[in-house]
């Protein structure tokens, strides 16, 4: 699987001052998307669920990404979960493969390996409904390579913007 290259990265959007209507209560589809995955532990609420996967992922990213991700590319409501997270990143980012990743994540929340794993894909795969496939692209040529495999195989979602049918 190749990579997406930094020139898919989009320009940043403008700060509206009235939010977009469709994107209103985008934060809220998203926890409740997660809410319903079978993934989702029975002692784990969406925001903890959602703070932990992406506040790992947000961690890995070069600082200035990281920050301009959580504050630009996310639902409103879904910002002050990763806002932490994206300010104690990295200038250069954190390298590290999956397993790092997921050990992290599982640590979080008190989880087994496979449970995590599983719920990583389930919160990803919400953001995808949220996020255009350039957004997608351009936030996974700022991961490592497994990360970002990982991160794109998880927003693959069928029946989601972009979805192209094959991973």
């Amino acid at each position: 699987m190749q990579r997406p290259t930094p020139d898919a990265e989009l320009e940043p959007r403008a700060q509206p001052s009235n939010p977009d209507p469709s994107m209103r209560g985008a934060g809220h589809s998203v926890l409740e998307q997660i809410e319903r995955s079978e993934a989702l532990p029975a002692a784990t609420s969406a925001p903890e669920a959602f703070e932990a996967v992406m506040g790992a992922l947000v961690q890995r990213l070069p600082a200035e990404h990281a920050a301009e991700f959580v504050q630009r590319r996310l639902p409103t409501e879904l910002r002050s979960l990763l806002e932490r997270d994206a300010e104690e990143a990295l200038e250069d980012g954190a390298d590290g493969d999956l397993a790092e990743y997921v050990d992290e994540v599982a640590g979080r929340l008190e989880l087994a390996e496979a449970e995590t794993r599983e719920l990583v894909d389930a919160v990803i795969g919400s953001l995808r409904f949220v996020m255009s496939a350039e957004e997608v692209d351009a936030i996974a040529c700022r991961l490592s390579p497994q990360l970002a495999t990982m991160w794109l195989e998880a927003s693959n979602v069928p029946g989601a913007p972009g979805h192209s049918g094959s991973p």
